[in-house]
């Protein structure tokens, strides 16, 4: 479930199967209700003071299928996604996702290789509930949204240490149409929408965020490394950075992993960070 303490609080979990058709060909398929944690509104949910009202603590309910070819050198995926949002007193909301690339390991030895290709996100919501007022989610929502990006990886191991770098350059463009104030609360949109209109208290136009369309410039980097210390002990690194719609995102976190098994021989790679249970149906 979501942390304890948490205004709202949501059973969360999933399941996930990988299957092969071929040796060449696999394939998942998952369900999952995850939490949303693109804000405090949408995680944790939250009170206004002032009115009593609360609200937020959005999860995504849904499933995923995915479909890969991969012959060693060259390889290609698809895969696509519906998810219904819910939360308390937060409007319900649909999103139809999928997704694409091509890669090809431009070079390859038992210790390193070097991956570049080029892949697509596509994605729609039925309602644009970005914001925070009550009623809202304050979750990333577009009616429409495409990136295409162009990643590298270099990913290999040194003795006891490997390691995992990432980069990618595109482009996004998105689309959000305009969104009431108040999408649950007919009373309180129709007073704030009279109050716009009469009182010119600078509220937007008919008590609405406007829509809007923007494409711009997507990018990312990150980097995971990993140290086995002893047979069953082994230490490591990650650190990453992106942006997408308005926001930019920085992360940085160390672990320790604990092996009930002793890893003997070469350390496989790339390595495998841990991360956390709440991310969403899409990551």
């Amino acid at each position: 479930m979501t942390p304890l303490g948490f205004p709202e609080k949501n059973i969360v979990g999933g399941l996930q199967y990988n299957g092969a058709i071929t040796d060449k060909v696999s394939y998942s398929l998952a369900i999952a209700r995850r939490a949303v944690t693109d804000s405090l509104l949408s995680y944790a949910g939250a009170r206004d003071s002032g009115s009593g009202l609360e609200w937020g603590g959005v999860t995504s309910n849904g499933g995923l299928a995915s479909l890969a070819w991969d012959d060693g050198t060259n390889g290609l995926y698809v895969n696509a996604a519906y998810q219904h949002y819910m939360g308390y007193h937060v409007a319900s909301n649909n999103a139809y996702k999928g997704g694409g690339g091509v890669y090809t390991r431009v070079y390859k030895d038992a210790d390193q290789t070097l991956t570049v290709g080029v892949n697509t996100t596509l994605m729609t919501y039925n309602r644009n509930l970005s914001y925070f007022t009550y009623g809202q989610g304050g979750y990333f929502s577009p009616q429409q949204y495409m990136i295409l990006n162009l990643p590298v990886e270099w990913t290999g191991r040194n003795g006891q240490f490997t390691y995992d770098v990432k980069g990618s350059i595109g482009v996004q463009h998105y689309r959000q149409d305009a969104s009431d104030y108040f999408p649950l609360d007919g009373t309180l949109q129709t007073n704030a929408a009279a109050e716009a209109k009469t009182l010119g208290s600078g509220l937007d136009s008919g008590a609405q965020y406007p829509g809007q369309s923007k494409t711009g410039v997507s990018y990312s980097l990150s980097a995971v490394g990993e140290y086995q210390l002893a047979p069953q002990l082994a230490f490591g690194a990650t650190a990453s950075l992106g942006n997408a719609y308005e926001y930019r995102e920085w992360l940085a976190a160390v672990y320790l992993r604990y092996s009930f098994s002793k890893q003997t021989g070469l350390q496989p790679f790339p390595p495998t960070p841990v991360s956390s249970p709440y991310l969403s149906l899409s990551n």
